[in-house]
């Protein structure tokens, strides 16, 4: 029997790495978290939670978080320094 499968944290974003660390955004779900919150393609997701992103990937950070739960999302767009805060969901949403 296997364990019980446990929902990981979801933003509704697709993104690739950005040098030095970050994360770009390349997609965005239609109504998804991310969306809701005003992320665009093209922004540069730097920090979560305040914690700079190094080389950590963006996908495994939000997972650890539960469905539910808020996280703040620090990024760049057109040079200009942004904060925002986004419901985590999940994937089934």
């Amino acid at each position: 029997m296997s364990p019980p499968r446990t929902s990981q944290g979801w933003i509704g974003i697709t993104s690739k790495h950005f040098g030095n660390g970050g994360a770009v955004v390349t997609t965005v779900a239609e109504s998804g978290p991310a969306a809701k919150a005003g992320l665009k393609p093209g922004d540069v997701i730097n920090a979560v939670n305040g914690i700079s992103l190094k080389d950590e990937d963006l996908d495994e950070k939000i997972a650890v978080y539960k469905p539910g739960s808020t996280i703040r999302l620090g990024y760049m767009r057109s040079s200009w320094a942004f904060e925002t805060t986004v419901t985590v969901g999940t994937n089934a949403q």
